[in-house]
């Protein structure tokens, strides 16, 4: 008995901690830190579907390439070697040239299982690996998952819902975000960040593996193609003034991309190093000595918070793909406040239909599933806050739902009790005691098959369906100690009290 009475007052505090803590989460101050994290269909916010374009991420693989075709292969000079259409393109001087790589199969041991050659009469085309560009794609989705992230956790919105959807697509989703052209813009703008040398000499026209770029300003530049270093060596980057108080990017490189720029500033004084961002260049100044510190500073055509924003791109890193906004969706707050609201009724709606049925058909012990069930919707909306879970529309079903399966494993404890109390009247005890030992296994059953179906959900549905079996399976797991342990020891606390004035309507109904 002094058991049961320790028992009882840790539920009866654990009761009351969180329906407090639960109830606290709902406030919309700001200064809640323990604040439940209301989805985009409750709060309103910003929804946009991005797609990528996989045929500038692909060229520049192919570009980068070509630069490692040139190096090593040796014993056959290349007439020129090309990128276009997704493919590699190369062509000799030499009638036999192509007869000669085809039989040495020295080209196989460059490309690997990259790319499949196809020997022509006067070319070599290579095509990508359909499994290795598969994998690439993959790659750079995920990649492009994180970088965004990253991007929107700096603007201050840690409750945003990032998917993939299909083999080209993202889904962003920022509840509660108040400005929606900064989101586009800071997941829009791909921050790529490259440095090419600046073919100066006039006489040379513009080649297949040069390209023209302009600047801010409309001024053009001759730019060669390879990459001779991008931003996956930047280490910081932040905004600010320059000496005349313009805005301007200044970013420092990591080790490796230190030593790689020091090399190449050293190898090409005299000539300009273009600093492209999305392909525009930024700044071309002459290279007058080997620059080995690391440090660059990047000004253009931009206002301090268009600098602020690049500089945040540039720390998260640059996406590997372009996207481009394909659709957008903004959820008024108004909209939400009313599927709060109308949740908040549902949820009131069901327990008060329930706590009825159960006090007419079980009198007060149906009264003690209603605190049961109260607190497994306090312990759902706690575990939520401090895991961080989201709760959208489809998650106030899930609550609604676990109301219903609270009410079905007291129901089938109670019957149990019932029946034993109907062959002895006055065996509390052992009533109790068999009641829900017996009623434990069926109960345990119905939630392991319905935990798989809600997990199976989790693992893949969508936001909305995800949101759904989060709090089912929250519920399943909570339903199951308030089922067998909550309502347990507040009846074994009052049994004679309870059971008496519980059952006395039994008699008035069907006999099983």
């Amino acid at each position: 008995m002094f058991n049961n009475k320790i028992k009882f007052f840790f539920l009866i505090t654990l009761f009351i901690v969180a329906v407090g803590f639960a109830g606290n989460g709902f406030q919309n101050s700001n200064h809640n830190k323990q604040k439940i994290n209301l989805g985009l269909d409750l709060v309103g916010g910003s929804s946009l579907t991005l797609e990528a374009d996989f045929s500038s991420y692909i060229e520049d693989i192919n570009q980068n390439f070509i630069h490692n075709l040139t190096q090593n292969l040796h014993s056959f000079q290349a007439k020129q070697i090309y990128a276009k259409d997704g493919h590699i393109f190369l062509q000799f001087e030499e009638n036999d040239a192509i007869e000669k790589i085809k039989n040495d199969k020295s080209l196989e041991k460059i490309v690997g299982g990259q790319y499949k050659i196809e020997y022509k009469n006067d070319e070599i085309v290579l095509h990508f690996n359909k499994m290795y560009l598969e994998n690439l794609k993959k790659d750079a989705i995920s990649e492009s998952i994180k970088n965004i992230q990253k991007r929107v956790d700096a603007l201050g919105d840690k409750e945003i819902v990032l998917q993939s959807l299909g083999e080209s697509r993202i889904l962003l989703q920022a509840p509660g975000f108040s400005n929606p052209e900064e989101l586009r813009y800071a997941v829009g703008k791909t921050a790529k960040l490259t440095f090419h040398i600046v073919e100066d000499d006039s006489k040379n026209s513009i080649g297949l593996n040069t390209q023209t770029l302009k600047d801010s300003l409309g001024a053009e530049y001759n730019i060669f193609k390879k990459i001779e270093l991008d931003g996956t060596s930047v280490n910081n980057a932040f905004a600010t003034s320059n000496k005349n108080g313009q805005p301007v990017v200044t970013f420092s490189l990591d080790k490796n991309g230190a030593e790689k720029f020091g090399k190449l500033s050293g190898a090409s004084i005299g000539k300009r190093l273009a600093v492209v961002i999305d392909d525009v260049v930024m700044t071309a100044p002459v290279i007058r000595e080997a620059i080995n510190t690391g440090a660059v500073e990047i000004s253009g055509q931009f206002s301090f918070s268009e600098a602020k924003n690049l500089a945040s791109s540039l720390r998260a890193g640059a996406l590997p793909i372009k996207l481009n906004v394909i659709e957008e969706k903004i959820v008024g707050a108004t909209l939400g406040d009313t599927l709060i609201h109308s949740g908040k009724i549902s949820l009131v709606a069901s327990l008060t239909i329930v706590t009825f049925f159960m006090v007419i058909v079980y009198g007060a012990i149906g009264l003690v599933a209603s605190f049961a069930i109260i607190l497994n919707l306090a312990m759902i909306l706690s575990l939520m806050i401090l895991t961080g879970a989201t709760l959208s529309l489809a998650g106030i079903a899930g609550l609604v739902l676990t109301v219903g399966m609270v009410v079905d494993s007291n129901v089938l404890i109670f019957e149990r009790i019932r029946e034993e109390l109907e062959k002895n009247k006055t065996a509390y005890v052992s009533a109790i005691q068999i009641g829900f030992d017996r009623a434990i296994s069926t109960i345990i059953d119905s939630n392991i098959t319905t935990i798989i179906a809600s997990i199976l959900l989790l693992w893949f549905g969508d936001s909305n369906i995800k949101g759904f079996a989060i709090t089912l399976t929250y519920g399943i797991v909570i339903s199951f100690f308030t089922a067998v342990f909550f309502t347990k020891i507040i009846i074994q606390n009052f049994q004679t009290r309870i059971l008496n004035y519980s059952f006395l309507l039994s008699k008035f109904l069907p006999s099983k």
